[in-house]
């Protein structure tokens, strides 16, 4: 039983760490490789009470793009928003909060 229990803390510890990694909505464009050795990126902003993304995919085939917009307010639902991405196109996906943006993330 106690094994049990130390490997589920591991794995809530992991998923804990890979839950924050992405691009933030006041960082620099980041990237992540495609399975073809290209790069795919996006960028997040912020615009008042909504979050944006936007992505290019530049692998030749439908990608998918995941937005999530963490809202400030405890009743605030976050946004999760997951967009098809064409082959060597750009897509742009929003969320609103009604009160204020935390931050935003954007992956490929």
């Amino acid at each position: 039983m106690r094994t049990v229990l130390r490997l589920g803390a591991a794995a809530l510890a992991v998923a804990g760490v890979a839950a924050f990694s992405g691009p933030v909505a006041h960082a620099a464009p980041s990237s992540t490789n495609g399975t073809s050795g290209t790069s795919s990126s996006c960028s997040t902003w912020i615009s008042g009470e909504w979050g944006h993304g936007r992505c290019y995919n530049s692998t030749p085939y439908t990608r998918t793009m995941h937005l999530h917009v963490e809202c400030n307010a405890f009743y605030d639902p976050n946004v999760d928003r997951d967009v098809s991405v064409p082959a060597y196109s750009t897509v742009e996906a929003q969320g609103h909060c009604w009160s204020s943006v935390d931050w935003v993330t954007a992956t490929i």
